[in-house]
């Protein structure tokens, strides 16, 4: 049996525990260091390909450097719809609903409804007895989606196909109408915005799945946030949390194990 060095009431802490709980401690340390060396180096790779790419804000600038460049680029520009889209279009392609008529009007650069319907529910409860009883209930429940994006856009005069963005922002609620057990929610996109893109150009394009930010009063913002991490902090947080719980945690069974 390990010699006692101080007794707590319930728990003894041993001297093999004197031993042990800091040698877990440090080996921890040293794998937590490891992991958060890594984690840094990977959040400075990325931050390194944020800060090491330029800063494009003039139409011609950008439109020079799609044409004839190949690199990541900051751009901030504005961008308008080519051929905008109508809730009536989408609309048609709703086949299982039934008619409605007021639809939000104008033109979008992309629209989505969404239909609900108003359905009875039953389920097996128990009361403070025991017993089970059925009840009724009723909830608004999705039935489809549908939606219709506008195919081109222009940016910074560039025309480019929609598909090349991923639109960083909340798309618009334009209300809901509800018919009898029915109900339709429309929300959308507007035609034009003010924002910015991080991208990589090449080919007279830019790159798939390319960003688009919107509420920066500039570049340096955008790239500020996107360069900001607190991952090394996190991971401290919940590796030293872990730490603690390890010896403890040996601490407790040794205790067990002595009794």
């Amino acid at each position: 049996m390990s010699k006692v060095l101080f007794s707590g009431g319930n728990w003894d802490f041993t001297l093999r525990e004197a031993i042990a709980v800091p040698t877990i401690i440090g080996v921890l340390l040293i794998i937590g260091f490891v992991i958060s060396n890594k984690i840094d180096n990977g959040i400075q790779e990325r931050n390194f390909i944020y800060h090491s790419a330029p800063h494009v804000e003039t139409v011609d600038d950008f439109k020079d450097r799609v044409a004839t460049d190949k690199r990541n680029i900051f751009a901030s520009g504005h961008l308008s719809t080519v051929y905008p889209v109508r809730f009536s279009d989408i609309y048609t392609r709703l086949l299982t609903s039934p008619a409605i008529y007021d639809l939000p009007e104008g033109e979008y650069l992309y629209a989505e409804i969404e239909r609900e319907h108003y359905t009875k529910h039953t389920r097996t409860v128990r009361d403070s007895n025991g017993k089970s009883r059925k009840e009724t209930y009723y909830s608004w429940d999705h039935r489809e989606t549908k939606s219709r994006q506008s195919e081109y856009v222009f940016f910074c005069n560039v025309l480019l196909p929609t598909s090349k963005f991923d639109f960083k922002m909340s798309k618009e609620n334009l209300g809901r109408v509800t018919h009898g057990d029915d109900r339709w929610n429309f929300a959308a996109y507007n035609t034009d915005y003010d924002g910015i893109i991080f991208t990589m150009i090449s080919d007279g394009t830019i790159s798939d799945n390319t960003p688009f930010y919107i509420g920066y009063d500039n570049i340096d913002d955008l790239e500020k946030r996107l360069t900001t991490s607190h991952a090394v902090g996190i991971f401290w947080i919940f590796w030293s949390l872990l730490i603690i719980a390890a010896a403890i945690i040996f601490i407790v069974i040794d205790n067990r194990w002595l009794e």
